[in-house]
């Protein structure tokens, strides 16, 4: 019964050391992952009408969640943090698609822009967190910007609406979770530190907008 209060005690620590699968670096946010994914390709299957903005979001934010989870699983190494890093730049531009996915330009840009991104990813060698919390701040707010002035005529609501005001609470959060990557907030030393209270905020806003585009097909 010892060993298992031990064991069961260490589970939720982290193992930087000799990160694995069953002792993954981010136990918290690892297990989370891997349970969100689980409940998003869910309602993907069930409850979309599986449009191109729909699938496409849901492909990218299903790969994010999985690239979050090995990054936090093993010590990230150059691959990792490219797949990562890159992911999140893709669900940043991704999140104006569901409703804008029918314009002529809008493919062409979301690949342009995604390919940039990715070759900006695979040549940046050294993390730099409060650089890349600015970058993904100046993405986001301009797929913010496309989402508000563009993507809600689309669906028939505007900025002042309830539609509009969950958008706004989603980009509140996102901020939020740049905010704790950049200071390096920590609550519990080795248990929840930046990136299980970052997740934990991201959390929210994702399922907040994935709702919002499971409810507003395009």
């Amino acid at each position: 019964m010892r060993s298992l209060q031990i064991t069961l005690a260490d589970l939720p620590m982290h193992n930087e050391e000799n990160p694995n699968l069953s002792h993954p670096r981010h136990p918290i946010v690892v297990y989370s992952h891997l349970a969100y994914i689980s409940l998003l390709a869910f309602v993907f299957l069930v409850w979309t009408e599986k449009t191109a903005g729909q699938t496409l979001y849901f492909l990218i934010t299903i790969g994010l969640y999985t690239s979050s989870a090995a990054y936090h699983t093993w010590r990230p190494n150059r691959f990792l943090r490219f797949v990562d890093q890159t992911m999140i730049s893709w669900f940043t531009i991704v999140i104006w698609m569901p409703f804008l996915y029918q314009e002529f330009w809008a493919l062409p840009l979301f690949a342009g822009i995604a390919t940039l991104t990715a070759m900006c990813k695979w040549y940046q060698w050294e993390p730099n967190y409060k650089a890349e919390s600015m970058i993904f701040f100046t993405i986001g707010a301009t797929s913010a910007l496309m989402v508000i002035v563009l993507g809600l005529p689309v669906i028939g609501v505007g900025f002042h609406s309830m539609v509009g005001f969950w958008i706004l609470v989603t980009i509140v959060l996102f901020i939020a979770k740049l905010v704790i990557y950049y200071f390096q907030f920590s609550l519990i030393r080795d248990v929840i530190e930046s990136p299980e209270l970052g997740h934990a905020v991201l959390w929210v806003p994702v399922t907040i907008f994935t709702t919002i585009v499971v409810l507003y097909p395009v």
